[in-house]
């Protein structure tokens, strides 16, 4: 954040800080689907939790997004016979967020 506010002496630092993390997790997400890697990245974790686990201050430096990237374990193209609306194996599940979905 330090350099952010030093480059740009304005509040446009924040929103700069915002797109380069969203560049960032980009590059993340293509590199991964280049490797034929599952992946995900999301801004639903505890702060304090990564900071402290990185050694940052929270203040200085943040953590913005997390991702995690690994093999693929269920491809849903190698899964045929599965059909919309049908059960979906043991230990698979699905999650929506909460909140509107239209």
């Amino acid at each position: 954040m330090d350099r952010l506010k030093w480059k740009y002496n304005t509040s446009r630092a924040y929103r700069l800080m915002h797109l380069e993390t969203g560049h960032y997790a980009q590059n993340f997400l293509l590199t991964c689907t280049a490797l034929d890697l599952g992946s995900f990245v999301t801004a639903a974790f505890k702060d304090s939790v990564i900071e402290e686990k990185l050694g940052i201050c929270g203040v200085h430096e943040v953590a913005m997004y997390v991702s995690g990237m690994g093999h693929i374990v269920f491809d849903k193209t190698t899964r045929s016979d599965i059909e919309d609306g049908q059960v979906l194996p043991e230990g698979i599940e699905i999650r929506l967020p909460i909140g509107d979905h239209s």
